[in-house]
This record gives structure tokens, sequence and C-alpha cells, in this order.
């Protein structure tokens, strides 16, 4: 018995001797952070940035983070007569609405106004296409016979060069309206402005057809 307690008493003694050894330790490199040691380099400071994470301005974390509009078109359903907003990769504009007609005769055919018909497409007006690109958006449900209606590209002069299909999706939408998908398989001409033509599928409840511009590939 006398043993263990004269072991034990050795064993605080020394925990308390590491003890005063490491505060010495601390309180030196605290008050004198220019003493060098055998390495040659400078003691860090007591409490120095590696030990705790860097502050956090709370601040900061109440601010609303910036809306990324980089891949999409957003339009409104407009009425004629009205406008709309329309966002693209360079901002936000106000797009005057179609005249108080419900159609507009171009040199190609007659073509009604596509906020009417098309709206909230994954792709920019004017933007780049390419084979193998997928990209949805939201149609008229009256553009669709089963679940489905054409899409044809066309060149500058007029000529078509693809033709693909855009298949409805069971997404919801505002009644009226279906989501649809698009994939590009066909081959499309280089660097060349081209327009993409969404027209109603045989049978629909419908009769019109709807052209946005883009640039092949």
């Amino acid at each position: 018995m006398e043993t263990l307690r004269f072991l034990m008493s050795k064993i605080l003694i020394a925990i308390f001797i590491l003890l005063f050894l490491w505060g010495s330790y601390l309180i030196l490199i605290k008050f004198f952070p220019n003493i060098t040691w055998s390495s040659g380099s400078k003691s860090s400071s007591f409490f120095t940035d590696g030990w705790l994470p860097t502050p956090v301005n709370i601040h900061l974390l109440n601010r609303a983070r910036t809306a990324d509009l980089s891949s999409l078109v957003i339009k409104n359903t407009v009425s004629p007569g009205t406008s709309y907003v329309e966002y693209t990769g360079t901002g936000m504009r106000i797009v005057n609405g179609p005249p108080n007609t419900t159609t507009a005769s171009t040199s190609s055919g007659v073509f009604s106004p596509t906020a009417l018909y098309i709206r909230s497409l994954s792709i920019y007006t004017n933007g780049s296409i390419y084979t193998g690109l997928s990209f949805v958006g939201e149609a008229r449900s009256t553009l669709f016979a089963n679940n489905t209606f054409p899409l044809y590209i066309v060149d500058a002069e007029g000529r078509v060069v693809a033709t693909e299909q855009a298949i409805g999706l069971p997404d919801w939408s505002f009644p009226g309206w279906t989501r649809f998908v698009v994939k590009i398989n066909n081959v499309l001409p280089v660097r060349t402005p081209c327009q993409m033509i969404f027209r109603a599928a045989p049978y629909s409840q419908a009769n019109v057809q709807v052209a946005i511009p883009v640039i092949c590939n």
C-alpha cells in the first residue's frame, strides 16, 4: 500500500512538472515572440491564426444570392397589344408585345407571335445551337398531338436543314401550357444564321408556327 501511494505521488509530481513547463513555454512565446530556438526559426505567437477558424462577417450571411440568368429565357404570357420582359445573357430588356393581330406575314410564311405559343426556353434568342443539344421550354397545349409537335431548323436561305420532335413532359405547367424537351440529333451547318420553327402538330387543335432566330453551331 505504501508503494502504491509512493508511485501515485511521483506520477502527480511528474504531471505537475509537465504542466508547469508547458505553461512556461506558452508564456514565453506569448510575451517574447522573437525568441529563436535550435532550428533558427522564430516561434509563432500565442493563439496564432492556425489555432482558430477565420472570423466570419455575420452581416454577409444575410445577403441575398445573385440570380444566375445565364441559361434561361423567361417570357410571360402576353396578350396582343401588351409587352413582356425578356432575360438574356446581357441582362433584362422590355420587348414590345405583338400587335392587335394574331399573325404576322413574312416572306417564308405566316408566323404567330412567339410569346403567345412558346415560352420559358432554356436557350437564348439568337443563341448558339448544335448537334446533340437538348433544351426545354413550354408550349401551348393546343400545339401537341400524341404528346409531340415538329420542330424545323432552316438556314438563312430558308432551306430545312433538320427536323426534330418536341416531346411533352409530365412536369407541372400553368393550365393551357405543357413542358417539352427537344434534342437536336441532325448535323447542322457551321456558323450559319438559322431559325427554329415550332409548328403545331398535324391533327392538333392549332394551325400555327413560331420562328425563333438562332445561330447554327
